[in-house]
């Protein structure tokens, strides 16, 4: 899953994901939780 953030499109005839394509895929997560955490802030604040 972390690769295919990466850009990983896991086909038949595709080799396993390289390190560049892991990592790309580690800091869309970190994107993804940044993103989440700041909505929370916004929802708290309009409380």
């Amino acid at each position: 899953m972390i690769a295919s953030y990466g850009d990983f499109l896991n086909r038949k005839h595709d080799s396993f994901p390289d390190l560049q394509t892991i990592w790309i895929g580690l800091q869309r997560c970190q994107d993804f939780v940044l993103g989440v955490e700041a909505q929370k802030v916004v929802s708290a604040r309009r409380r």
